[in-house]
């Protein structure tokens, strides 16, 4: 099954006792609300100056410390090798490698279920972008987490590594009975979903 997913970004997530089907794609706005002194009756029970979207997470929110990995240069690819052949995305390619100083360092993806040639082609220049954003965080948040859903993008703020509404994607949330979560994401950018024209050699 997460073979199949994996041709068109899927995610199974669990809620609520049943899988549920999301789809990654482009993020839309996440917009700030601030709960003051104007707009209390719109939202009763807030304590005012809080934060009410569950998707903006600040140092505040974060119980403990924010846990960082990058998976560094090593796995920051600009080519990259596929079991179906597919054509080189020059333009992309040639723009990575300028960023590297031509350096090639080159991926191989596979691509399971994938009997496509388009989908191929579209899904290896997902894996090349994606590849250049490596960061993946954690963190315990409180009871605000139960508005979230893997899949979710969230924007992070964080002093410590200097994160201003920073976006994020939900790969992972882990609830506790004391209504706590652990959090998993992944660096996120619009990128990822750029399709590029395809192009003769010529």
């Amino acid at each position: 099954v997460n073979g199949f997913l994996q041709q068109f970004n899927g995610l199974l997530s669990y809620e609520g006792g049943k899988y549920a089907l999301r789809i990654e794609t482009t993020s839309d706005a996440i917009t700030s609300t601030i709960i003051n002194a104007s707009n209390t009756g719109s939202y009763s029970g807030y304590t005012k100056g809080v934060q009410h979207n569950p998707r903006i997470i600040t140092d505040d929110d974060i119980i403990g410390n924010l846990s960082i990995k990058d998976k560094g240069t090593a796995k920051s690819f600009n080519t990259v090798s596929a079991f179906i052949i597919v054509d080189v995305i020059a333009s992309l390619v040639v723009s990575i490698l300028k960023a590297d100083k031509n350096i090639v360092k080159s991926g191989n993806i596979a691509l399971s279920s994938i009997g496509n040639y388009y989908n191929a082609r579209i899904n290896v220049e997902n894996f090349l972008r994606k590849s250049r954003f490596g960061l993946s965080i954690s963190f315990r948040t409180g009871p605000k987490s139960l508005m979230l859903l893997a899949g979710d993008t969230i924007a992070i703020t964080n002093e410590k590594f200097a994160f201003t509404e920073k976006k994020f994607r939900i790969t992972n949330i882990s609830y506790s009975q004391d209504c706590t979560a652990n959090i998993t994401a992944e660096e996120y950018d619009d990128s990822f979903y750029t399709i590029s024209a395809p192009t003769l050699s010529s």
